[in-house]
């Protein structure tokens, strides 16, 4: 609003008319976050077997910028319109990728053979004070078969037989899958007689799966043998 005076003539006693206008205007106070838009990202593929290693994959580094935080603020593109975050939005993937918000952490994990195979995973950043402010990408969590890395053998006591007496019974104790695939496993049992070269087992020990049975009347046999057992997985 104005005021304007304005004399009437040149008297020494001039009467003043006052004239007034008004200018209506608006001043508008908004939030640029609103309408911020967030930048692309990226998440690299992540891939592990069943059974296999737990997979981590950080996103600290894949937080992306702002439009309005590279305009307004330091200029950095990451404070103006402050933090944010990431979310998973696909499903059918929950029992082996997992997300951990205080640490942007995606982790890939499976103990379970039904999880073989390949999804598409979409994830969203979004900024945290205005989740409506989003952008999102696709990786792929690729679980494989189990895969046995060694065979760990369990050692099996010596054993003690005495001749002309009844049989004795022992059994070889199985190896263990290193990760525990339950993968079919077959076995092999050699013998000697001087702990160098290994052959077959002889008629006076026999082999029932993991179980041996030695037995004989034979007083030359006496001695020390040596056995050795080998495994493969199927």
């Amino acid at each position: 609003m104005s005021q304007i005076s304005v004399p009437q003539d040149n008297s020494a006693n001039p009467i003043y008319k006052v004239l007034r206008s008004q200018i209506p205007f608006e001043i508008r106070v908004t939030n640029p976050c609103l309408s911020s838009v967030l930048e692309a990202f990226s998440v690299d593929n992540i891939e592990t077997s069943v059974f296999g290693q737990r997979v981590e994959e950080s996103l600290v580094t894949r937080v992306p910028a702002d439009s309005v935080s590279r305009r307004l603020g330091d200029h950095s593109g990451q404070t103006y319109c402050g933090g944010r975050q990431f979310r998973i939005k696909s499903s059918g993937h929950e029992s082996f990728l997992g997300y951990n918000p205080s640490l942007m952490l995606l982790t890939l994990l499976s103990t379970n053979k039904n999880d073989v195979g390949s999804v598409r995973v979409t994830i969203e950043a979004y900024l945290s004070e205005y989740p409506s402010v989003v952008t999102s990408t696709t990786f792929t969590a690729t679980i494989t078969a189990c895969s046995v890395a060694s065979l760990q053998p369990t050692t099996t006591p010596d054993q003690r037989y005495d001749v002309n007496n009844p049989a004795t019974t022992f059994t070889i104790n199985p190896f263990t899958q290193v990760p525990n695939c339950e993968s079919p496993v077959t076995y092999q049992v050699f013998m000697s007689s001087d702990n160098l070269n290994f052959s077959g087992l002889p008629p006076w020990i026999t082999r029932n799966l993991m179980q041996l049975r030695v037995a004989t009347s034979d007083f030359s046999l006496i001695g020390i043998y040596w056995l050795r057992v080998t495994a493969t997985v199927v």
